[in-house]
């Protein structure tokens, strides 16, 4: 009890230099996520933009945030998230990027450190990574790992127990946040324990959370400073201590009067901080609550640092003496019980001993009785059995004599209900007779009746016979007439109608001739100048000679839907003097003239994001950021235009070594086929799954390939023109399965036969029908 005045002396003294101090006072902000809503349509839907302030989440990072700080910010349709969504760290830096997407059950998201720089990327479900995703360092190196494998290496395996006053506390519910989401939320087992599997790599705050106790919380920093490195750590027996909620102790007029700031600050401590120690490689732990005291009281007074302190001591000291009191107790309940085991064993030996004795006698005793009570039973059974057979008799005796008696009463009602049934039969017979009679005379009087009746029928039937014909005759007349008049009136009408329609007839045939000389002369003129459009276009593909001057073995098939193409080749031998030279392939938005304004944009782009890089990786990079500038689409107005374009890019070595060839590959929704020498398969380098421009980020990477290539390799860039073709004898898609076997099926023709063979298939698979996009297949033999 003195420690416990102690206790409450030392925290209302605390109290109140807080209440005096000129220091920050630490806030809890309760408002919810309704309070910062933009609009919602009649159906209480979320519409439009969204800020969530500081104020919006509950206790959000200890209560780092200001008021009117933003926490996260993005859009709603529908109820449902859209488009890029935004949450920043305590320090206004960005903390994540997620990007949904209605139609797509996955959202590419980004996570960033506190420092600002960028730590994991890759598409995630319910904001876990699925699939491969990345993760950087402070250098800004990256590390591929996949989701599959996650729970197979590079993770901290954290093992330990909930206690209370030094028993197991079971049904404790435990949260992971990782990076400011709730990732997991489980219930420890039933003798206190747990166990958590933590990616490296990555900042956890883990909750212990139990109803009538207080929050309890571990902050684990799994950062190894090795971003590829793929070890299984472990720390087993970790303790999380919990203690009875603080305001009951208390008492309900001190816990008002102290404010739940204080009471917050003291119960809702972590229950340690675990971090790698990079001296040793292993991870460790901090002072499990000085570090997070000193943090959340900043800017109090040093005498109040110094009380707070002293209130964790003498939590830890009252804890370890409840412990030492609780162990002596079991002890002296032992040795109690080790007694009266010992008194209980030697009554039970005295007892036994007792049992004994009184057996034997009762044996004796039980044996001579059984004797005479045998000899009793079996005279008791031959009496009960001669008196069972006079009772048997004397049953059947009486059993005879009623069915006797029952007999001769049967016998008498059969005989009554015979005589009743002879007498009732006679008199049917008489009535029946005098019914026939009767029967019969009645007959002849309605043949009687019948025959009149017919005969005034008939007589009846011919005389309206006459009156029909008579009143159809003079109906037939007057519709006769009708429908003459009517037909008179009608065709004199119809002489009046026709002539005015051919009046107006003429009138538009000589305005539609003119009208016809007019549109053709606008044809012809279009038709001129989307012609020069196509020499413009031309002029800007490089010649077959610059590219053979490189490339002995290479053919391009080259075909427009309409007379300009949306679909370009490019080539540069820009860094030639560097041993490489790079060859792309385009696909724009659009065919025709738009695909065409947008290929002379792209062509321009592409040159000048060569002349920037060699990598075909950061020439796409660039290449979107102008694409992005030239058509104004980092505006986020509504009418701002999405369109861009899909390639596949190769920066290839002129100078083989060992009949090798380096190549860097990088593609933008388009893939790059290989097909080795002498191979029966295609080996496809996927691209990034992101279009240039668009909606595309306008720092956006996409990811370089190194290939080593032999002499005799094959390698295809194409547009989707050539797969979506209709055609076959089923008027269907190509596909790119068929696709590929047609490649397959050519190899052992040369490059320009191939080029032919992939012409002329084409051609036969449409068979007639029109060509649904432009065309593009480039091929290059090494």
């Amino acid at each position: 009890m003195n420690k416990m005045k102690k206790f409450l002396f030392i925290a209302v003294c605390v109290f109140l230099m807080i209440d005096f101090a000129q220091s920050q006072i630490l806030q809890t902000y309760f408002l919810y996520l309704g309070d910062t809503i933009n609009a919602t349509d009649i159906n209480n839907q979320k519409q439009g933009r969204w800020i969530f302030l500081g104020k919006d989440r509950k206790e959000a990072q200890y209560n780092e945030y200001n008021e009117n700080q933003i926490i996260e910010e993005g859009f709603y349709q529908d109820n449902n998230p859209i488009g890029t969504w935004k949450t920043y760290h305590s320090n206004s830096k960005i903390q994540s990027e997620i990007i949904y997407k209605p139609d797509e059950p996955t959202q590419y998201a980004k996570f960033y450190h506190f420092d600002g720089y960028l730590i994991a990327e890759g598409n995630t479900k319910n904001r876990e990574f699925v699939d491969d995703y990345f993760i950087y360092d402070s250098k800004g190196n990256k590390f591929k790992k996949s989701a599959l494998k996650a729970n197979e290496y590079a993770k901290l395996i954290l093992k330990g127990k909930v206690e209370l006053f030094g028993k197991s506390l079971a049904n404790v519910t435990i949260s992971v946040v990782r990076n400011g989401f709730e990732t997991k939320e489980f219930t420890n087992n039933t003798d206190g324990s747990f166990q958590l599997n933590l990616e490296l790599n990555f900042d956890y705050i883990v909750y212990f959370s139990k109803e009538n106790y207080s929050t309890q919380s571990i902050l684990v920093n799994t950062d190894v400073y090795n971003i590829s490195d793929t070890n299984v750590y472990q720390i087993n027996n970790w303790e999380v201590k919990f203690y009875d909620n603080f305001t009951k102790s208390l008492g309900t007029d001190i816990a008002k009067s102290l404010g739940s700031e204080f009471i917050s600050l003291l119960m809702n401590k972590p229950a340690g901080k675990v971090y790698f120690k990079k001296q040793n490689g292993k991870f460790t732990s901090d002072g499990k609550y000085r570090t997070f005291i000193n943090k959340q009281v900043k800017g109090i007074k040093k005498s109040s640092k110094f009380l707070l302190n002293q209130v964790a001591v003498d939590n830890k000291r009252l804890e370890l003496e409840n412990l030492k009191i609780e162990s002596e107790k079991k002890m002296n309940e032992i040795v109690m019980l080790r007694q009266t085991q010992e008194l209980k064993e030697a009554e039970i030996r005295k007892k036994e001993a007792e049992i004994l004795t009184q057996k034997l006698e009762q044996e004796k005793n039980i044996k001579d009785l059984s004797i005479a009570q045998q000899e009793k039973i079996i005279r008791d059974l031959e009496f009960d059995q001669q008196k069972v057979v006079l009772e048997k008799q004397k049953l059947e005796a009486e059993k005879k004599t009623k069915e006797i008696e029952h007999l001769a009463i049967l016998k008498k009602i059969q005989e009554l209900e015979l005589k009743e049934k002879q007498n009732a039969l006679n008199k049917t017979n008489q009535d029946l007779e005098l019914s026939v009679a009767e029967n019969v005379k009645r007959g002849e009087e309605l043949n009687l009746a019948k025959r009149e009746k017919a005969i005034k029928e008939q007589e009846l039937q011919q005389k309206m016979f006459y009156f029909y014909i008579l009143i159809g005759g003079l109906f037939l007349v007057c519709l006769f007439a009708f429908f003459v008049v009517r037909s008179l009136r009608q065709k004199k009408k119809a002489n009046i109608l026709l002539e005015k329609q051919s009046n107006e007839i003429l009138a538009q045939q000589s305005e539609l001739e003119y009208k016809n000389k007019e549109i053709e002369q606008k044809n012809i003129e279009t038709e001129q100048s989307i012609q020069y459009a196509k020499r413009i276009q031309n002029a800007i593909l490089p010649p077959h000679e610059e590219i053979s001057a490189y490339l002995n073995d290479c053919f391009i098939l080259y075909k427009s839907k309409d007379i300009v193409s949306g679909d370009f080749y490019f080539f540069s031998d820009k860094h030639a003097e560097d041993g490489r030279i790079h060859i792309a392939s385009v696909d724009c938005t659009g065919h025709g003239v738009p695909g065409a304004f947008m290929s002379v944009i792209g062509h321009e782009k592409l040159k000048a994001a060569v002349h920037v890089s060699s990598e075909p990786g950061k020439i796409l990079a660039e290449l979107n950021r102008g694409v992005k500038s030239a058509l104004r689409q980092s505006s986020e107005s509504a009418e701002s235009n999405r369109d861009g374009m899909d390639l596949s890019i190769c920066s290839i070595s002129t100078l083989a070594t060992d009949n090798k060839h380096c190549i860097s590959y990088s593609g933008a929704n388009r893939p790059l086929w290989i097909v080795r020498k002498n191979a029966e398969v295609i080996e496809e380098i996927k691209a990034t799954k992101i279009a240039i421009g668009g909606f595309t980020e306008d720092n956006q990477e996409f990811e370089q390939h190194e290939l080593t290539l032999e002499k005799g390799d094959t390698i295809y860039m194409f547009s989707d023109g050539y797969v979506d073709q209709f055609g076959g004898q089923k008027k269907k898609k190509l596909m790119t399965v068929k696709f590929k076997d047609l490649i397959l099926g050519i190899q052992h023709l040369s490059i320009k036969e191939q080029k032919d063979y992939l012409d002329n298939f084409i051609v036969e698979w449409m068979d007639g029908l029109e060509q649904i996009d432009d065309i593009l297949v480039i091929g290059i033999k090494l």
